[in-house]
């Protein structure tokens, strides 16, 4: 079971269906709003790398970083001091996949 209460299946249910958990990596951002650094907190299956854009809210990369996460919890910093007072969107890229957070600075 997952942090939320979800199953996690890999082996075949007998049916000729297998049930996995699609979502690889699980966020939580905070604190959120945030006048300092924030932290992103990455639950993960497996180890892999990440990408990770910081973007405004039009869209435009305000800084990119790579990291390397490991099995279980995984505690990022995100400095903000860069950041104008505004909304931004934490973007985690692994293998495909894209996970998006908003972000209020104050």
């Amino acid at each position: 079971m997952d942090s939320t209460g979800i199953y996690i299946l890999l082996e075949p249910l007998g049916t000729g269906i297998t049930v996995a958990n699609e979502a690889n990596l699980e966020l939580e951002l905070y604190p959120n709003p945030t006048n300092g650094p924030a932290t992103l907190m990455i639950t993960a299956i497996k180890p892999k790398d990440i990408f990770i854009d910081i973007t405004n809210e039009v869209g435009k990369i305000i800084s990119t970083r790579t990291d390397r996460v490991v099995s279980g919890l995984n505690k990022i910093t995100i400095d903000t001091d860069n950041l104008s007072s505004g909304i931004y969107f934490i973007k985690v890229r692994e293998k495909g996949k894209l996970y998006v957070r908003k972000l209020i600075k104050y």
